[in-house]
C-alpha cells in the first residue's frame, strides 16, 4: 500500500476508525507527507486532486545609471540593463522533488530567461494552488511580467496563498523575513547564507554561481513550505481544500483531511449559531454549516 497524496510507501498503522454501523477501519499514517488515511482514502479523491504548488523564483537586479548613491529618482531611459529571471524552484507540497530550472552562462549573459519561463508558465497553468513567501506582491508579478514579454496568455486560475502576508496576519515576531522564521522555528537550518556579489557573479554568467544560485532557490522552497505547514491550521482565509474531494465525510478546509471531530462547543457569529469542528492531522479548526439558532429565535436577536 502506498500514501494516495504523495504516492510514498513510507507508511505505518495509525489507530482505528469507528464507523456509524459500529465497524471499524484501519487508519494509516504517510511518514513523509504526514498526513493519515484509509485504505480506502484514494477512492474518495477526485481525479483531479488539488495540486498545491510552492513557487521561489531568484531574479537579477537593474543596471542603472545614477549620479549619486543617495535616493535619487531613476528613469525608465537611465536603466541600462532591466531586470530578468536568473531562476526558479517549485515543489508539489507534500511531494518529494523539489525541481526547477536556472540561465546557462550565455542565456545570462543575453539575459535571456525565456527557455525557464516555459515550464514555469505551465506549472502555475497546472496548480489548483500556488504558495509562496511575498508571493503576490512579488514572485507572481515578475513571473506575469516575463510571461507578457514572451507572449503567454494568461494561466489558467488558480488560489494563492501567500505565507508572509498571512504570517504577518497571525503573529508579531520582530521580523517576517524567511530567514528570521525558518531560524527562531528551527526549520533545515534557516536560510543559506549569501551575499550580494553572487547576483553579481550569475548576471555576468560565471557558471558556478549560477548553479550556487539554483541551490540557494531550492533551499528556499524546503525551507518555504515547511513554513507553510508549520502556520497552516492558523490561517483563516486559507483555499477550501474540502471542494476538491468527492466524499460525504467532513473535510478539513486548510489540508484536506477527513480525521475531523465535530465539536460540542458552538462556533457564534453575530447572527447565528454553528456546530464547530477541529482536524486531528493539521489542529486547524473553525464552524461548519450545521445552524444551532432556529429561524424564529433569529428574527428576535436584536442587531
Amino acid at each position: 500500500m502506498s500514501c494516495p497524496y504523495c504516492k510514498s510507501l513510507n507508511i505505518s498503522k495509525k489507530g482505528l476508525r469507528l464507523l456509524a454501523d459500529g465497524t471499524r477501519k484501519q487508519r494509516y499514517f504517510c511518514i513523509d507527507c504526514k498526513r493519515r488515511f484509509t485504505s480506502d482514502t484514494e477512492k474518495q479523491l477526485k481525479i483531479n486532486n488539488p495540486r498545491l504548488l510552492y513557487v521561489d523564483i531568484e531574479t537579477a537586479p537593474n543596471l542603472v545609471w545614477a549620479w549619486g548613491t543617495g535616493k535619487y529618482y531613476i528613469r525608465p531611459e537611465d536603466v541600462e540593463q532591466e531586470w530578468f529571471i536568473l531562476s526558479w524552484a517549485a515543489k508539489w507540497v507534500c511531494g518529494n522533488e523539489i525541481f526547477g530550472e536556472v540561465l546557462t552562462s550565455d542565456e545570462a549573459l543575453r539575459r535571456d530567461d525565456k527557455r525557464i519561463c516555459n515550464r514555469l508558465w505551465q506549472l502555475f497553468n497546472d496548480a489548483t494552488v500556488v504558495l509562496g513567501h511575498n508571493l503576490r506582491k512579488f514572485d507572481i508579478k515578475k513571473t506575469n511580467w516575463r510571461f507578457l514579454v514572451h507572449g503567454y496568455t494568461p494561466p489558467m486560475a488558480y488560489s494563492t496563498v501567500d505565507t508572509l502576508v498571512e504570517s504577518r496576519n497571525i503573529a508579531a515576531p520582530i521580523s517576517h523575513k524567511l530567514d528570521y522564521l525558518a531560524t527562531n522555528l528551527g526549520i533545515n537550518g534557516g536560510k543559506q547564507d549569501t551575499g550580494f556579489d553572487l547576483w553579481k557573479q550569475c548576471v555576468k554568467g560565471h557558471a558556478p554561481s549560477l548553479e550556487k544560485m539554483f541551490e540557494y532557490n531550492k533551499h528556499d522552497v524546503l525551507i518555504g513550505e515547511d513554513f507553510y505547514m508549520i502556520i497552516r491550521p492558523w490561517i483563516k482565509n486559507h483555499p477550501n481544500m474540502g471542494l476538491y474531494y468527492d466524499t460525504d465525510e467532513f473535510v478539513c478546509r486548510n489540508c484536506g483531511n477527513t480525521d475531523v471531530t465535530i465539536l460540542d462547543k458552538p462556533y457564534y457569529t453575530p447572527a447565528n449559531a454553528y456546530k464547530s469542528w477541529m482536524c486531528n492531522e493539521c489542529g486547524a479548526n473553525g464552524r461548519t454549516a450545521i445552524q444551532l439558532i432556529d429561524t424564529e429565535k433569529r428574527r428576535k436577536l436584536l442587531r
